[in-house]
């Protein structure tokens, strides 16, 4: 037997998956394997194929408990490959038909959100409201009224959507909403004017103002006070007590000339407030009096009808104020603030187009340049989106929204794998704003892209930071698990099984224990340490790894096994791969031990499958020679002589020089000699003896000079038969072979008319072999 080489590469996740679609068998899955293989493309951002492998599942599993999440996973498939309409259906399957599934709020909420960005406006907002009702979690909840909010107001129903909103501002005062749910409701309200003494003096104002205002007797006094009030309030930005006051002065002295005075800046001062709906009031009537102020009063109405998203209708009034005063104090902010509101109609070209007018200026370069990059990612106009978020990142690194600009740059060259651009504006963004929420996810991605550059030193560095600097973050047990992953990549070995040592002591727990014991097990391998490394890889398969998880754990432990002298259950673990998608994994020289290992434990079907493997997979005639044989050589000790000549005639039709040439030729004499095929027969049996070359293969020589005796002998040729025999018993030395030709060699003998040679062969097979079941024949004959 040769030698078998067991060197096997150590494998990274992308090999492993792509043996795993590689694979032939995945229809004898169950319903649970299936699902998790669909998971794993879907975790793996493999849309396309997760889609298909969904769309099996419930074709073949359809009554199966995991139905509900096979409709979700799909349905976030096909939302996160583009195809929203089918999203939706498969969403709305979850949402309506399975009441009961933990994924049916998620779906709910994603099927909305899709229906919104289509702007179905109405249809969404009617989903929210069956959200709310349905008693969701705290989050989605209050997701779900602001959406709702939004979508109503979207839908042209701003009095409507008050109501949710405000829901979300009062049982939601520590959601991420409610700051959004606040914009739209609008504020300004009570900024800090920073200096302590004006402070003062201000109050001392306001208090006098107050008292003069509750004791005047004379109305012109008190007008007057309640207008210092309003106009002090408003400095102050107190804009609530600034209404309050106009409205007061409104109210008791109408007639006097601050109540004309005040009539712009009290519906500012509620604009400013919030209390759109009544500055809007002022407004509408501040244009029918036709003053010198009426572009301002046509500004303020529009805001108002912003602020109350009653979006088409700000619209209107912009595009009137445009047309009507081209040339106002108003024109930039008008077009900033139009544009702003075609963003929120989702009228992303209408936005651009405004927005690309307005003159820019350090006041707004900002806020334009993020109002075109939003409404470009709106019409997935990467490029052009890319290029305003570069510019945000470039020009105003610490604003307000640079941290959402870098993010969303470095994801969008993420997208295009430009993986070292990208690299290096998560690693800016941690940088500028380390206490973002956002720092950590991009400190992650930072090291994905490190990673998918192939830059695996700086991918473990990124993926170390994150793990020291935000060690409660959610991301942080796959954050060790990759920075192991890179560690191997590296040959970091002992780093990379502190890592993973490591991850399973922090997350004992942990959904990756199967893939850390496994990737502890190849390095425990790698170092030679085969019975640390059998534990560990026996330790992976109980951690009820995936199916291909599980053969690949299987393979390696079948090798540490055979390393370690355990041959039998080496080859059991070997022989169910031959036919999984490791199959190629296999050398020949591991198919070649498989199969003689299998003819010795008398697995004769095991046999012929590892040597069919070795003949498909090889294109070297040498070893296909052997697979052949070996195959015949099963066959044969089966009993199927047919099948048995067939491969023995493949293994000859190599034309390769092996030990198993000769003894194909040999098992092809023997199974035409049964067959009385002795013209066959005596030909096989000569060529065998012919390559039968070197003392390695004296054996099959001596057997092919037999069975040219056995078919002399049955030719009716004796003279022959007893020259082949005895040639047998003159040259070699088998205590089994031997005796029987000597024996053979004088039955022949006597059929030809020689008793001399006969007695001398009989003779020396007592003398050589006297305890032979042959030497006791000769005693029979003999009588």
């Amino acid at each position: 037997m040769r030698p078998v080489c067991m060197t096997r590469v150590t494998h990274c996740l992308a090999i492993v998956l792509s043996a795993l679609l590689a694979s032939t068998s995945l229809g004898a899955l169950t319903d649970a394997e299936r699902l998790q293989f669909a998971n794993g493309l879907y975790a793996r951002g493999m849309y396309e194929l997760a889609i298909a492998e969904y769309k099996s599942f419930l074709r073949d599993f359809p009554k199966s408990d995991k139905v509900d999440v096979a409709h979700f996973r799909l349905g976030e498939s096909y939302r996160r490959s583009g195809n929203s309409a089918a999203a939706q259906v498969e969403l709305g399957t979850v949402f309506e038909k399975f009441p009961k599934s933990e994924f049916r709020f998620k779906a709910g909420f994603r099927l909305a959100d899709l229906v919104f960005t289509d702007g179905k406006y109405k249809e969404a907002a009617g989903i929210y409201t069956k959200l709310v009702e349905g008693g969701p979690p705290d989050d989605i909840l209050a997701a779900s009224r602001y959406m709702r909010g939004v979508a109503l107001v979207k839908a042209g129903k701003p009095d409507d959507a008050v109501g949710s909103l405000e829901e979300v501002r009062k049982h939601h005062a520590k959601s991420e909403f409610l700051v959004y749910a606040l914009l739209e409701l609008g504020q300004i309200y009570g900024r800090d004017l920073g200096d302590k003494t004006d402070e003062k003096r201000l109050d001392e104002a306001l208090a006098i103002y107050a008292m003069v205002a509750d004791r005047a007797t004379e109305a012109r006094v008190a007008a007057e006070a309640l207008f210092q009030t309003g106009d002090l309030h408003f400095r102050r930005k107190a804009f609530d007590k600034s209404f309050a006051a106009y409205k007061k002065l409104f109210s008791k002295y109408a007639d006097d000339r601050r109540s004309t005075e005040a009539r712009l800046q009290a519906a500012w001062a509620a604009h400013n407030a919030g209390l759109y709906a009544e500055a809007l009031r002022y407004a509408d009537e501040g244009i029918k009096k036709r003053g010198d102020d009426r572009v301002e009063w046509f500004y303020l109405k529009a805001n108002c009808e912003r602020q109350l998203m009653q979006n088409p209708e700000a619209a209107k009034t912009y595009a009137r104020l445009q047309k009507e005063h081209p040339k106002s104090r108003f024109t930039e902010a008008v077009r900033y603030e139009k544009a702003v509101v075609c963003y929120k109609m989702g009228k992303f070209k209408d936005a651009i187009a405004e927005a690309e007018q307005i003159t820019l200026t350090d006041a707004v370069k900002k806020d334009v340049y993020w109002l075109l990059a939003e409404s470009y990612a709106g019409l997935d106009k990467t490029t052009d989106a890319v290029q305003y978020y570069r510019l945000i990142a470039r020009d105003f690194p610490k604003s307000d929204v640079a941290a959402e600009a870098m993010y969303r740059l470095a994801h969008y060259l993420q997208q295009r794998k430009e993986y070292r651009e990208s690299s290096r504006h998560y690693a800016t963004l941690v940088q500028n704003f380390p206490k973002n929420e956002l720092a950590p996810r991009a400190l992650f991605a930072s090291a994905f892209c490190q990673a998918k550059d192939n830059a695996h030193d700086k991918a473990a560095r990124d993926w170390a930071t994150l793990v020291t600097k935000y060690p409660s973050h959610p991301l942080v047990e796959e954050s060790i698990y990759h920075k192991a992953m890179s560690e191997v990549r590296l040959g970091r070995d002992k780093d990379a099984i502190a890592s993973l040592l490591g991850l399973l002591k922090r997350f004992p727990k942990t959904d990756m224990a199967a893939d850390a014991h496994y990737w502890h097990g190849i390095l425990l391998k790698k170092a030679g340490k085969m019975q640390d490394a059998e534990a560990e890889l026996r330790v992976a398969l109980k951690g009820e790894p995936g199916r291909e998880l599980t053969r690949e754990i299987n393979f390696q432990l079948a090798s540490v096994l055979h390393r370690l002298g355990k041959t039998d259950e080496s080859a059991r673990l070997f022989q169910p791969l031959l036919e999984s998608s490791l199959k190629d994994e296999f050398s020949p020289e591991m198919l070649e031990w498989l199969a003689q290992q299998a003819i010795e434990r008398k697995k004769y079907d095991e046999a012929i499958k590892s040597a069919e493997a070795l003949v498909k997979r090889s294109k070297d005639p040498g070893w296909r020679q052997i697979g052949w044989c070996l195959m015949g050589r099963a066959q044969f000790r089966k009993g199927d002589a047919g099948a048995a000549e067939k491969a023995y005639k493949e293994a000859l039709g190599c034309k390769k020089g092996t030990m198993l040439a000769a003894e194909s030729a040999l098992r092809l004499g023997e199974i035409a000699l049964g067959a009385k095929r002795y013209k066959n027969s005596n030909d096989y049996f000569r060529r065998a003896s012919e390559m039968a070359i070197g003392e390695e293969m004296l054996g099959i020589r001596a057997r092919a000079y037999a069975g040219l005796g056995h078919t002399a002998r049955s030719q009716k040729n004796p003279e022959a038969a007893a020259r082949y025999f005895m040639s047998v018993a003159v040259l070699y030395d088998d205590p089994q072979l031997v005796p029987e030709c000597l024996y053979e060699a004088g039955a022949a003998f006597s059929a030809a008319g020689s008793a001399d040679s006969a007695k001398k062969a009989f003779d020396e097979l007592v003398e050589r072999y006297p305890k032979s079941d042959w030497a006791k024949k000769v005693g029979r004959s003999d009588q």
